[in-house]
């Protein structure tokens, strides 16, 4: 949990954490939101669910789902991770 918060790998993951408030943010701050909908379980993307949502996404994630990956601190399924971590 610890390699989570600290090196997050995933966009996904990202924009989770980036949608936290700090224990500074003042009442009633809008919070960081991922643009986008979620796609409805009965009509998943035939790509990466979460492209949609992600500034990275190209299309290769729109027609590809992404394989599981080892990663330091874990695994994450995303094309571009490497490059997003470097």
């Amino acid at each position: 949990a610890k390699a989570l918060f600290k090196s997050p790998k995933h966009p996904y993951t990202r924009g989770l954490l980036a949608a936290l408030p700090a224990s500074a943010t003042a009442p009633k701050t809008l919070l960081t939101a991922m643009p986008g909908q979620v796609p409805s379980i009965d009509a998943m993307p035939p790509g990466c669910r979460f492209a949609n949502r992600c500034a990275y996404a190209d299309d290769r994630c729109q027609q590809l789902p992404p394989i599981e990956r080892d990663s330091a601190g874990g695994e994450v399924a995303c094309h571009h991770w490497r490059r997003l971590n470097d």
